[in-house]
């Protein structure tokens, strides 16, 4: 799920503006990546090719 708000403007359409996370404590930085793609593909609800 996705964390934000939507933001009006005056000479257009609404829009969606994320919320921006800061992350600190991790000693590898490149293992973020990693745990996200995993996460992303746990929660995918579409169905595995097989």
């Amino acid at each position: 799920m996705r964390t934000g708000k939507m933001v009006s403007s005056k000479n257009g359409p609404d829009r969606y503006v994320p919320d921006t996370l800061y992350i600190s404590g991790i000693p590898n930085v490149f293992e973020i990546e990693q745990i996200c793609r995993r996460r992303i593909k746990e929660n995918d609800p579409t169905p595995a090719n097989k």
